[in-house]
């Protein structure tokens, strides 16, 4: 076979491009290192629970892109969403309060929800409801985009320029901003949360529904292999790419085993630290792949519990602050295993370098520490932490611009969440820049 288009990775972005030009008749050759699809959103064999993920992804409704690539593959209705919106809180106390969306379009589903939720003291609910339906940076990322100074500012220093208090901070921002870019408001930038809540939570109704997967991650992209199958393309598992050469108008791919392959165009969907290993040094500088290798990446570390009655009160919650803190973890999931009947929780900590630098046992010890404080008694049948360390790049105010999946080399585009899709590092940012990156290799004259 002679591929029209070489994609190196296998992860949510690479899978996009490469539907993305199956959809098209283009016969693609997909090469992946690792044993299965997904890339850091991958799913692994755990060796008494069988296959499932490194943690618990949430969906939004709001994501289009990464909806519209499952209805591709058939396994869409894998994908469970509430609507209207409910987050139950689990209290320091162990009592559940719910936070509610009206079910009103627009940002009145949201914010009548928080004017509404009990925990929270009046004058932050006002405060929380008033910012939502007056903040003019709001009203732009909800029509358009973010505003322009929202690339140079952090997620706190707006919230305090809107006046929003630390009860407000604790409860709302914050947990949102851990949930949707995998960083501290103090580090995040502004731009990429608001385009979370622009796309998603202002929009109100299924866009700002929160969503889990029923299957293991993994399995939602399996249907990519005979989807480029039958457009006459192939995936390459367990194939890592050694370098990528252009040569008499052709890109070649070298792997590690001796194996090649050739195209008149090559995507490379990776992150910018093995795209420039693979581009080598002359053209990695050329685009500028240190300064994106060089940005900051946070941890998400995860605690899988398994019991043989349900650790929670509820199949998906977060743990309310104490006293003004955070909670070690910030979300917790709960479901019950089709083959073995025990039950499965996931506690999830994001942004957590810390916790997960120490191994297992201080990771699992704070997770039985959290859950015996808030009245979750059940006795644990066996635990896992599991920590991936550079699950997502960070964007601060000071980094680097992220960077165009355009390139000036012919026929070569970029892709991965780290490129500039205006999205946070999420499985939608993933899709989007592989689309994005198709989009930037022209295929009209064939």
């Amino acid at each position: 076979m002679t591929p029209d288009l070489l994609v190196v990775g296998g992860g949510w972005a690479g899978c996009s491009a490469a539907v993305q030009a199956a959809r098209r008749g283009l016969k693609v050759e997909l090469w992946e290192s690792g044993p299965v699809l997904g890339g850091r959103a991958a799913s692994f064999q755990e060796p008494t629970a069988g296959r499932m993920d490194r943690g618990q992804h949430l969906f939004l409704g709001a994501y289009r892109e990464c909806r519209e690539l499952l209805e591709r593959l058939g396994t869409a209705s894998e994908l469970d969403f509430k609507t209207p919106l409910q987050i139950p809180y689990l209290l320091a106390d162990g009592r559940i309060e719910t936070l509610k969306a009206s079910g009103l379009p627009g940002p009145l589903d949201l914010g009548l929800g928080l004017a509404r939720f009990a925990p929270l003291a009046l004058g932050a609910r006002l405060g929380l409801g008033g910012m939502l339906l007056a903040a003019p940076e709001l009203a732009a990322a909800a029509v358009g985009g973010p505003p322009a100074f929202a690339d140079g500012i952090s997620v706190a220093d707006w919230l305090e320029r809107c006046g929003q208090g630390p009860e407000a901070l604790a409860w709302i921002w914050e947990p949102m901003t851990l949930a949707a870019l995998n960083a501290r408001p103090r580090e995040a930038r502004l731009k990429e949360f608001l385009a979370v809540l622009g796309r998603g939570f202002l929009r109100g109704g299924e866009s700002a529904a929160l969503g889990r997967a029923r299957a293991p991650l993994t399995e939602l992209l399996e249907p990519v292999a005979g989807f480029l199958e039958a457009a006459g393309g192939r995936v390459r598992l367990r194939s890592r790419v050694q370098g990528l050469e252009f040569d008499k108008g052709l890109w070649r791919l070298e792997g590690a085993e001796g194996e090649a392959a050739s195209a008149a165009r090559a995507i490379v969907a990776v992150p910018a630290a093995q795209a420039a290993r693979i581009l080598g040094p002359q053209r990695a500088g050329r685009l500028g792949l240190a300064a994106q290798a060089e940005r900051p990446a946070s941890t998400i570390l995860s605690v899988w519990i398994w019991s043989r009655a349900p650790l929670l009160p509820a199949p998906l919650l977060a743990f309310a602050p104490s006293g003004g803190v955070q909670a070690p973890f910030h979300w917790g999931f709960s479901s019950r295993e089709s083959g073995s009947g025990l039950w499965r929780a996931c506690l999830v900590a994001s942004a957590s370098g810390g916790l997960a630098s120490g191994g297992q046992a201080p990771a699992l010890e704070a997770a039985r520490d959290l859950l015996e404080r808030r009245g979750c008694f059940s006795p644990w049948l066996r635990a896992r932490a599991v920590a991936e360390r550079a699950a997502t790049p960070v964007f601060t105010p000071r980094s680097a611009r992220r960077r165009p999946q355009a390139t000036p080399y012919p026929g070569l585009a970029l892709a991965g969440d780290w490129t500039d899709t205006g999205l946070p590092a999420t499985l939608e940012g993933a899709v989007c820049s592989g689309r994005l990156a198709f989009e930037a290799l022209s295929f009209n004259d064939e």
